[in-house]
C-alpha cells in the first residue's frame, strides 16, 4: 500500500498551493497537445494538397508548440519535485494515489487526457511522416525520370530542341 502524505500543518498550504499549480500546469499542457494534435489534422491535409506555403507555416507553429511543450513539461517536473521531493523523482502517476482526495480526481483526469491526447498525436505524426515519405518517393522518382531524359539526351537537350533520332519504323513501299 502507498502511504498518503502526511504533511505537517505549516506545510499543508504549500502542499495545496503547490497541487493548485501543477493542476494548472497540467491543463496549459492538455491545451496545447489538443493545440498540436488540431496542427496535427491540419499538416496532413496541407501535406495531401501540396500547399507548401501553408503547410511551411504549420510546420513554423508547430515548432513553437513542441518549444512550449518541452517548458510546460519542465514546470510539471519542478511542480512533481516539490510536492514529493523523494529520489526517484515521483510520476504524476505514482503521485496521484497518495494524494489527497480532493486533488486526486482532477489529477487522473488531466493524466488520463494526457495519455489520449499523446497517444492521438502520436497516431496522426506517425500517418504524417507515412505521407512526407510517399511525396519524397515520387519526387525522388520524378527526379530521376528527368534526369533519365536529360543526360541521355533522347528528349531535351539544353537548347530545347529535340534531337533527332533515327526512326524506328519501316518504310512500307517506295514509290
Amino acid at each position: 500500500m502507498i502511504a498518503p502524505f502526511a504533511p505537517s500543518i505549516p506545510s499543508k498550504a504549500l502542499l495545496q498551493t503547490d497541487l493548485d499549480q501543477l493542476s494548472l500546469i497540467l491543463e496549459e499542457t492538455v491545451e496545447a497537445y489538443q493545440k498540436l494534435l488540431s496542427l496535427l489534422q491540419e499538416e496532413k491535409s496541407f501535406i495531401i494538397e501540396g500547399d507548401n506555403d501553408r503547410l511551411l507555416d504549420c510546420v513554423d507553429r508547430k515548432e513553437d508548440l513542441l518549444i512550449l511543450l518541452s517548458r510546460l513539461e519542465k514546470r510539471r517536473q519542478k511542480a512533481l519535485l516539490k510536492i514529493d521531493p523523494s529520489t526517484p523523482p515521483p510520476t504524476l502517476k505514482t503521485l496521484i494515489p497518495r494524494l489527497p482526495i480532493r486533488y486526486r480526481d482532477s489529477l487522473m483526469s488531466s493524466h488520463a487526457r494526457l495519455e489520449a491526447l499523446c497517444a492521438s498525436v502520436h497516431e496522426i505524426n506517425q500517418m504524417n511522416g507515412l505521407l512526407v515519405n510517399r511525396v519524397l518517393g515520387q519526387i525522388t522518382g520524378l527526379l530521376g525520370i528527368l534526369q533519365h531524359m536529360t543526360q541521355s539526351g533522347t528528349t531535351y537537350q539544353s537548347t530545347g530542341l529535340m534531337r533527332e533520332r533515327p526512326s524506328r519504323s519501316r518504310t512500307i513501299g517506295r514509290g
